[in-house]
């Protein structure tokens, strides 16, 4: 069994090295119809509680982001035993600036 976290911030860092470890994870949205949907993502950054992706606006994980900002990040790594889920709120936005900041 899994050792249990001291605190919240001690789970927050955890779940951040694990997802900087793996890169790619899943991103689950929900359908018009209420089915979930699961894409692979590989996130370009970390800040804080916020994880960062890139993706093309107008498909349909972008509109079901407009229509249900509830997510799900699930990722994996077999080899060192590590399986992290998180839930939070998604939203697209289109910023150059800071765009071209992860890019780089």
């Amino acid at each position: 069994m899994a050792q249990a976290m001291k605190n919240d911030d001690e789970a927050r860092i955890k779940v951040r090295e694990m997802l900087d470890s793996i890169r790619t994870c899943m991103l689950v949205t929900q359908t018009t119809d209420g089915a979930m949907q699961a894409r692979p993502m590989a996130h370009q950054a970390i800040e804080g509680d916020t994880v960062w992706f890139f993706h093309v606006a107008g498909t349909p994980k972008s509109l079901q982001i407009a229509q249900d900002s509830d997510v799900l990040l699930a990722a994996s790594n077999p080899s060192s035993q590590d399986y992290v889920s998180v839930k939070g709120k998604a939203r697209t936005l289109k910023d150059p600036a800071k765009a071209k900041a992860l890019w780089s």
